[in-house]
This record gives C-alpha cells, structure tokens and sequence, in this order.
C-alpha cells in the first residue's frame, strides 16, 4: 500500500474507504522482533509497540501487540473478537506505519491502530497518539510532505540526530518521538 492509495477501514456502520495521507514509519528493510498473536481467525503480525484494540469485561481498549496475553480478544473487522490463541515473538522483517483519517487500519482481519508507543516511553493511548498526529491529518497535502523533507534536510544538515534524520521516518513522527523522549535542541 503507498500513499494516496484508498484502503477499507472500520466505520461506524461497517467498513468504510480511507486514504493513506503519510507513513510515519517506513522501512522495508528494518529487522526487528515480531509479535505473532495467532488468534482463532488467523494470525497478527506487528511490532510489540503497535497498538492493537482488544475487548474486555470493561470494553474496547488498547495496548502494544508486545502485551497481547492468551485469551485476550483481538477486534476483528466485523465487531466480532477473536480470541488470542498463542502469542510469540519472532526475527522480521520490515516495518510499515500508514496513517489514515481515522488512524485505524484492518491487518489480516484485525483491527489495529495507525500508532505505536514509542520505545523507553510509557505506553500512549490511540487516541492520545491520534490528537497528536492531528496537525499532519488535517494539512496533509503533498506541498506540506514536501515541506517537511525540505526541513528534515535542512536540520540534519546542521545538526545530525539519528532519530530525525532517518529516512525511514516521517519528519512530523521523529519530532513527536524526540519530544515523548525528552529529546530536543
């Protein structure tokens, strides 16, 4: 899936079609660890810092793929629930974070968060992590994008920081994940 691409994303009423406006994190080379949550519908596969949305005696929260136990209820596109059968994790390969409108996404039936939590910080909630990423939803365009990798190049330039400079990363999400981290100029 790539930018501007329409996809199906959960909706009030069902499903409903969605854009990719931005990748906050893309890198189809990157090894990492894994999570596989294999469910009764089939199996998830995301970063243990991705958020899923699972239904409990309380309702629907969320929480990183990383704290998926057996039994919990992964969302499925349809309302329904999944139970989690096995959660492992294993060596992979790429990591791929599209934003749409809604920041939620349907991953082989799942229902997951546009977001994840940002490594050494506390867990952040979806719709923290949605309010935050506002700014980028509502003024994307490809002016803007083109915008932000001209500033991206211009501060690596005179200050190199590996985690704004990464190409892998969108410019909007390395200065969030700077700033959760504490980390600024």
């Amino acid at each position: 899936v790539g930018v501007g691409q329409k996809v199906l994303v959960p909706g009030g009423d069902g499903l409903e079609v969605d854009r990719v406006i931005a990748f906050l994190h893309r890198d189809p080379e990157a090894r990492a660890l894994m999570v596989h949550a294999e469910h009764q519908n089939g199996t998830l596969v995301a970063t243990p810092n991705h958020l899923v949305f699972v239904r409990t005696p309380m309702g629907l929260v969320d929480k990183p793929a990383g704290q998926l136990r057996v039994g919990d209820g992964l969302l499925l596109v349809d309302g329904g629930v999944s139970a989690v059968t096995a959660a492992n994790r294993r060596a992979g390969v790429g990591f791929f974070a599209p934003v749409t409108s809604s920041g939620k996404l349907i991953v082989n039936g799942a229902v997951v968060s546009s977001y994840a939590t940002v490594p050494g910080a506390r867990w952040v909630r979806h719709d923290l992590a949605h309010a935050a990423v506002a700014p980028l939803r509502w003024g994307y365009a490809s002016v803007v994008d083109g915008v932000a990798e001209a500033l991206r190049k211009v501060l690596c330039v005179a200050s190199p920081q590996a985690w704004l400079c990464s190409a892998a990363i969108h410019p909007f999400a390395a200065v969030l994940h700077g700033v959760t981290l504490g980390r600024s100029q």
